[in-house]
């Protein structure tokens, strides 16, 4: 998976490319943020902590509207297929400060930056 993240008037947008199998892995954050795919196909999860057994799967693709996703749900994404590019937005809590981190809370409970 190679990843690259651009900042901008405290807007981050995270570029993913991924190989078919390949996961944006398990995790949260304490804010909402918008996901779309411009190529390729994704599986989406949501873990929703209030019921562990509700869990919701759906696909992204490119020309389908943005998802938000709300704030501290668990989800992750995986490639369908080779190539595929995930495109997520957030503003960063501090809007025009870069901030140290992302906000990415992984399930083991690191952040990412």
């Amino acid at each position: 998976m190679d990843v690259t993240v651009h900042q901008w008037d405290g807007f981050v947008l995270s570029l993913y490319q991924l190989k078919t199998g390949e996961k944006i892995a398990r995790h949260k954050h304490p804010f909402v943020h918008t996901t779309g795919v411009a190529r390729g196909k994704t599986r989406v999860t949501m873990f929703y902590s209030d019921d562990p057994i509700k869990i919701e799967e759906f696909s992204m693709l490119p020309g389908d509207n943005d998802f938000a996703f709300p704030s501290n749900v668990e989800h992750e994404i995986e490639a369908l297929e080779d190539d595929t590019i995930v495109a997520n937005i957030h503003r960063l809590p501090n809007s025009g400060s870069s901030g140290a981190a992302g906000g990415l809370m992984m399930e083991d409970g690191t952040v990412v930056a």
